[in-house]
């Protein structure tokens, strides 16, 4: 009884080491450009673990918040996140997919995107692999596209600018 116990055991911790956990956007948080917004990073949920294909050493354990957004006509989005601990990830996707990646910024220091988005509705997501309890900043702004924007179609293409 008791090996069975113990085997069921590792089977559960090899399920969740190799489970692919979905995106939650549920509780998106509304962002627009212009928005700062401020808050202790210690009520997010762990949706996903792996994102644009990274291999889950960034946005792992830790958990995330989700901003959404949308924009009615073409923007140079510059996005940045800064907090009291340099463990934040940053990741900007076209929709709620963690591997619908448009851009990333996994620095160890403040995070920023800057990205020329078309109309339509994106998320930012601030991420960490660790899970301690902090403060954070994330603020948007807003400016006309100096370039006509990557058509959504090759988007899948379009990587971090910095």
């Amino acid at each position: 009884m008791k090996q069975l116990s113990v085997l069921l055991a590792l089977a559960f911790v090899i399920l969740l080491s190799t489970h692919a956990f979905a995106l939650d956007c549920s509780g998106a948080i509304p962002f627009a450009c212009g928005m700062s917004y401020t808050d202790t990073h210690n009520s997010g949920a762990n949706s996903a673990n792996d994102y644009c294909g990274l291999g889950g050493f960034y946005g792992g354990a830790g958990g995330e918040h989700v901003f959404e957004f949308t924009l009615a006509s073409s923007q140079q989005v510059t996005i940045q996140l800064s907090g009291t601990i340099d463990a934040l990830d940053l990741f900007l996707l076209a929709s709620c997919d963690e591997n619908d990646c448009l851009a990333w910024s996994t620095n160890s220091g403040p995070e920023e995107i800057v990205a020329c988005l078309g109309p339509g509705t994106y998320y930012a997501v601030a991420d960490t692999g660790l899970d301690p309890v902090f403060d954070y900043t994330i603020v948007m702004n807003c400016i006309e596209c100096e370039s006509t924007p990557t058509s959504r179609s090759a988007w899948g293409t379009l990587k971090a600018l910095y």
